[in-house]
């Protein structure tokens, strides 16, 4: 299975790649923060090492391996899986 989505952001490309690239500024956009109460984040102090903690989210940690002109490569590691489930409905 492959999904794809996209959409147009109205920045430059060096924009683009210096938000991704903070993950400082992921805690104002990133939608699997925003979509829990009040998740643990760590950021290690070179910026390159991103560890998460939430209810919803469950735990793991990202590692900023390779950033190019047009291109970002990132670890990603789920250390826990969401444990609960949620039924409500949410519009």
């Amino acid at each position: 299975m492959h999904v794809e989505r996209s959409i147009k952001i109205n920045a430059t490309k060096e924009n683009v790649i210096q938000t991704l690239t903070d993950f400082e500024t992921w805690k104002a956009w990133s939608p699997w923060l925003l979509m829990d109460e009040n998740p643990s984040v760590t950021i290690s102090q070179d910026g390159k090492n991103y560890q998460w903690k939430g209810k919803r989210t469950g735990e793991g940690k990202m590692e900023m391996l390779e950033v190019g002109d047009s291109s970002i490569q990132i670890d990603l590691n789920f250390i826990k899986r969401i444990e609960d489930h949620d039924s409500k409905d949410h519009k």
